[in-house]
Parts: C-alpha cells; structure tokens; sequence
C-alpha cells in the first residue's frame, strides 16, 4: 500500500475517531480496511477517541504505550500525529503553554519529514491557534493564507475545511461577525461542491 493511501486510510478513520468515539472504541479492530492500518496507527486512532470523549486517563495511558511503539521509529507521519495528539492532551489537561510548544515543535518536525499535506496545514492551524492572542489580526490570517494555500493546491478537502474553520475562530474570537459568517459561507459553497 502506498503512503498516500495509507495515510488517507488512517484520517477516514481519524474522522470516524473523532466524531464517533464511543462507537469506535467499541469495535476498532474489526472495522473494514483495519488491515490497512498498522498495530501503531490503530493505538493512534483510539488515542484520538480518547481525547473526543475527554477521557484523559485512557489517554496518558495510550500516550505511554505509543511512546513505547515509536520509540527509534522512522515513520514520520506517525510521529507527527503522536506529538499532535500529545499537544492537544497537554493543552486539555495542563495547559501548560511551554510544553505545548516543545510539542509542537516535535509535530513540526516530523511533519516537514513526512511531506504529508494534510499534517502541514493541521500543524499551521494548531501553531496559530496557540499564538493567535501573541499576534495581530493580519499575521493570523497570513497564518491562515498559507494554510489555504497548501490544502488548495493539494485539493485535500479535509485540511481545506479545517483552514475555514480556523478563520472563522479567529474572526469570532475578535467578535467580527460578518466576517466569520463570510467563511462559513465560503466553505458551505466549497462542501456543497465537493
């Protein structure tokens, strides 16, 4: 199996993961293409659905066995998605700003190795949400830009999604109504298209 497919494989369950854990937890070996996903992506994938339901123990329980897992791998998009999901774990847990820097620096990283698209935008969109109050409106959107940027060009409808939703935060957290309300337009035309 490809990278590519393989990789594509992993977020049609990450989307099943994050929107359906308590359904994927139930049976997450015995989902169809499971065969597709290596022993390590699953643990990846019910660490997600930990995280969804909010189920902070499972989930530093799972953070140390993945730990375990990866520890001297050269699989670069598996560790981007571990330090992505340990992000959003210490940002849930301790909010501990330091920390979730480090953490995204590691997902960074592996990310710029794995040259996987959607990790890239994922990686900007979780950079800017974290320093968005560090900055002005026009750096967060140039953040945002560029993010478009790359999901358009590789036409990855999941990362070109998460990029609207990332400019509709900004402007409703700087309660610009209009246009947040503009975004969400834009990206109801983008899904109706699709």
């Amino acid at each position: 199996m490809s990278e590519f497919s393989r990789e594509s494989v992993y977020y049609d369950f990450e989307t099943k993961a994050m929107n359906y854990p308590a359904t994927y937890l139930q049976n997450p070996e015995g989902k169809p293409r499971r065969a597709d996903l290596s022993p390590e992506m699953v643990n990846l994938l019910k660490l997600r659905a930990y995280l969804s339901q909010g189920d902070y123990p499972s989930a530093s329980a799972m953070i140390e066995k993945l730990n375990t897992q990866l520890a001297g791998s050269t699989d670069y998009f598996l560790l981007a998605r571990l330090y992505l999901l340990r992000y959003f774990h210490t940002n849930s847990v301790s909010q501990n700003p330091k920390v979730c820097h480090e953490l995204l620096a590691q997902a960074a990283k592996y990310q710029q190795r794995s040259l996987n698209v959607h990790l890239e935008t994922e990686v900007l969109i979780c950079k800017y949400l974290a320093e968005a109050d560090d900055h002005e409106l026009t750096h967060n959107e140039d953040i945002l830009a560029r993010a478009l940027r790359i999901a358009t060009e590789s036409d990855d409808l999941r990362a070109i999604i998460q990029v609207y939703l990332g400019y509709i935060y900004l402007y409703q957290t700087l309660l610009l109504p209009d246009l947040a309300n503009r975004e969400l337009q834009m990206l109801q035309e983008i899904c109706k298209a699709k």
